[in-house]
């Protein structure tokens, strides 16, 4: 949300309709989705959480899912970061809990070898945004992506708790009806988008 005035300032006569679900998770690999669930819903672009095996549509990976443990700066002792206090929860985004048992905070632990997960207790919630404020607040410890939280990271509203990463075999993907069969604004946002997370790929 925050880029998509530089959207507007290249394509001024676009309008933008942004709907969020979790219809755009996708639950399991070759999960059937297509043209056809596009044209029913009458979405041009989607923007999916997933595995990119999909049937009948031009996926383009827009972000790996690598996840770090993240908290509020203040929480942070940058002399022991993988150190987590228990008496904080572990925050859990629902959404991941599709793919990763207790939404990637088991892996995690497993990943540095700690066996003390069953000291915390989970804060779950359903919307990540609500997670991501706890987290902000100093209420708890949040797995999340550089990637997405970047603007978070670099005010200093959160900091990386550890080195070790999360790297999770889902992505997150854009795709549309692909060539020909998407309207000319629809392919100028699609290509927008790529640009604005892949700079490189210019």
């Amino acid at each position: 949300m925050p880029r998509l005035h530089r959207f507007y300032t290249r394509y001024p006569e676009a309008e933008v309709r942004l709907q969020a679900s979790l219809h755009s998770v996708d639950p399991k690999p070759d999960c059937g989705f297509g043209v056809s669930q596009l044209k029913r819903a009458g979405i041009d672009v989607s923007v999916r959480l997933g595995y990119g095996d999909y049937e009948d549509v031009e996926p383009e990976c827009l972000m790996r899912l690598d996840l770090v443990p993240m908290a509020a700066s203040a929480l942070v002792n940058t002399e022991s970061a993988a150190l987590l206090d228990p008496t904080l929860p572990l925050l859990c985004d629902r959404t991941l809990e599709r793919f990763e048992p207790l939404c990637g905070w088991q892996r995690w632990f497993n990943i540095v070898q700690r066996e003390d997960l069953a000291q915390f207790k989970l804060l779950q919630f359903g919307n990540g945004l609500l997670a991501l404020e706890t987290a902000i607040a100093g209420s708890g410890y949040l797995l999340g992506s550089e990637a997405l939280l970047e603007s978070e990271l670099r005010e200093g509203k959160l900091a990386r708790l550890s080195d070790s990463t999360l790297e999770c075999s889902q992505a997150y993907y854009v795709v549309s009806a692909g060539a020909g069969r998407e309207r000319t604004i629809a392919r100028d946002f699609r290509e927008w988008l790529a640009e604005e997370l892949n700079p490189s790929a210019e």
